[in-house]
């Protein structure tokens, strides 16, 4: 880059007087922008440009900024600008604008709640009246009447309010009633839910009735249950006969069935179980338990009955080494989880996932 050599006095007198007849005038501003040579060598010749301007004699003073469209409106029309909306002057609360405000909320039927109300406004009404209910008081309103959390139930009526709901034909339990009243506060005025439904005269719904099950229904099925040998009650089947009969023991006598006894297992009786459910195919997982109770263990239990262990599969783990290697592949080129089988049956051949990778050519991870 060739270093620039500096004007001379004349030469700068002389692009001075052609800047200001070609501009209309000199300044720094214009220098800078259309002659920087001159600008520099000006500092070399003269004490300042205004020397400069004089010694040139040229007026001092720089050319006018006239703007191209006209003006900052003009530009804006030239350039499909709107006028950008003025700023809204900043209301200054004071005491007779902040109770004009809560009067035209109440005139309005809006809410005067503090959790509810403009944040800005409860705030100056506390700056200015030290509370929000000192507020409302100044503009004519009760406090309490406007507040959304409302004085605890008393027993009278929480009373009420159950007679009414059982009139409007609503199942009085907990699930319905915690919409409409805390059940922690019933509980510690009556003691329970149940308790305060009956000291309402009212008729407690434990659970929602089942549509599934009829009473008829009901008693057919525990029949056919007991020709099968089948003793034992399904969660939906259990919670439909209390909800009919109360509990099982009623169900039965219903249903003309011995009712039972609840016995604690023998060897003979578990042993006799265990064959009984072999046959049908069951793994007698509910009696697990007593097995190892009376036996030790499972296992135990089962030769004792002659029914054969189940059988379990080993999984991957017991995999060799050539299909743990195209398992490992698959997964890797379709991006899912390896697994903890498959995991552990690469440790157990390969001694580690690197070492298995490795071996199946797929890049560690």
């Amino acid at each position: 880059m060739t270093r620039q050599v500096p004007l001379s006095r004349s030469e700068v007198i002389a692009r001075l007087r052609d800047h200001a007849a070609r501009y209309g005038g000199v300044s720094p501003a214009s220098l800078a922008k259309h002659d920087r040579p001159v600008l520099r060598s000006v500092r070399g010749h003269f004490p300042s440009l205004e020397a400069a301007l004089r010694a040139a004699r040229v007026p001092v003073g720089g050319p006018a900024e006239v703007s191209p469209a006209g003006g900052l409106a003009r530009a804006r029309v030239q350039a499909g600008v709107r006028r950008p909306e003025r700023r809204r002057s900043v209301l200054r609360w004071d005491r007779a604008i902040i109770v004009h405000a809560i009067a035209d909320r109440v005139r309005k039927r809006q809410t005067l709640a503090s959790s509810r109300a403009p944040a800005r406004l409860v705030a100056a009404a506390r700056w200015h009246f030290g509370s929000w209910d000192a507020a409302l008081a100044a503009a004519g309103v009760v406090a309490e009447a406007v507040r959304l959390q409302r004085s605890p139930y008393t027993r009278t009526e929480i009373l009420a309010l159950l007679r009414r709901l059982a009139r409007d034909g609503v199942e009085l339990r907990s699930s319905t009633l915690k919409a409409v009243v805390k059940l922690e506060t019933v509980r510690r005025l009556f003691g329970s839910v149940e308790g305060a439904v009956r000291a309402a005269g009212a008729a407690y719904v434990r659970r929602k009735p089942n549509q599934k099950w009829s009473r008829a229904g009901l008693i057919a099925e525990l029949r056919s249950r007991a020709r099968q040998g089948e003793v034992t009650l399904t969660r939906g089947l259990s919670a439909a006969v209390q909800r009919y009969f109360g509990g099982a023991h009623a169900a039965r006598v219903a249903a003309g069935l011995p009712t039972l006894a609840r016995v604690a297992w023998t060897k003979a009786s578990l042993i006799e179980e265990l064959q009984r459910r072999a046959r049908r195919g069951d793994s007698g997982r509910t009696l697990w338990t007593a097995c190892k109770r009376l036996f030790g263990s499972v296992a135990a239990a089962r030769r004792a009955a002659g029914v054969p262990a189940t059988q379990r599969t080993r999984g991957m783990v017991a995999w060799d080494k050539p299909a743990l290697l195209a398992e490992l592949r698959h997964r890797i080129r379709t991006r899912r989880p390896l697994g903890r089988g498959l995991t552990e049956g690469l440790r157990r051949q390969f001694g580690s996932l690197t070492a298995a990778r490795a071996r199946a050519s797929v890049p560690a991870r």
